[in-house]
């Protein structure tokens, strides 16, 4: 169950500004990372569907960018994410292009409901998804009853290489400190970005083959799919 922002909590507030080169030269210029505001809601979801979709491990195995459905369940999960607030956007100070996006929410420990996609490549996905993330028990280990999980990062094209995705996953500590979470934890599809968390101080709490996890069964094959290693990656917030 993902939980609504606490009302307490400034809405939308910078959580970390930093320093990278700009889009069309090495000149350093200044980011922000901050809350997507709801004017923007509409912005983000292009992107993800623009850019996550085409670029992530999985969807491009999947061809999710031609799944009608596919993109549809897409859709209304980050539209519920972004109802909650807690979805983190980078953007060059004094610009509203959407540098990048990180769909973040709270997660908070509940029964679990089944559900049934419509696109079976998304069922799949999902499945996969949930699969790693229960072979590190987030609740029993470290003692908490919430998380910060999250279901996309994406840096538009213009500006990878620069340590942008990096930067996002750093903004995930000034959050979760302000809302009261003591933890946060990601499924990472690809090398670069379980490089990325890496550097941030993510841990590594699972780690699998595509190859190995095909043995599961069909709704964890994906034949073809470009990455070796999937892998559970948390952090915990002091």
């Amino acid at each position: 169950m993902i939980l609504q922002r606490p009302e307490n909590i400034p809405y939308p507030s910078e959580w970390l500004h930093f320093k990278a080169r700009d889009v069309n030269n090495d000149n350093l210029v200044d980011y922000v990372i901050k809350d997507v505001p709801e004017e923007h809601f509409k912005k983000a979801i292009e992107h993800m569907v623009l850019y996550f979709i085409n670029d992530e491990p999985i969807n491009v195995c999947l061809n999710m960018a031609n799944d009608r459905l596919g993109i549809e369940n897409f859709k209304t999960m980050w539209e519920h994410f972004l109802t909650k607030k807690c979805v983190l956007a980078c953007y060059k100070v004094g610009s509203e292009e959407i540098v990048g996006l990180n769909f973040v929410g709270i997660e908070m420990q509940s029964p679990e409901k089944a559900k049934n996609f419509k696109s079976k490549n998304f069922d799949k996905l999902v499945k996969t998804m949930i699969y790693c993330s229960k072979q590190f028990d987030m609740y029993k280990n470290y003692g908490i009853d919430r998380y910060l999980t999250a279901c996309g990062l994406s840096v538009h094209p213009n500006y990878r290489g620069r340590g942008i995705g990096e930067q996002i996953l750093r903004a995930r500590v000034p959050m979760c400190k302000a809302l009261g979470v003591k933890a946060t934890s990601t499924v990472f599809t690809g090398a670069a970005s379980q490089r990325s968390a890496e550097k941030c101080g993510f841990e590594v709490k699972f780690e699998e083959t595509y190859e190995n996890l095909a043995k599961l069964g069909e709704d964890y094959s994906f034949p073809g799919v470009k990455e070796k290693i999937i892998k559970t990656m948390c952090m915990k917030i002091e």
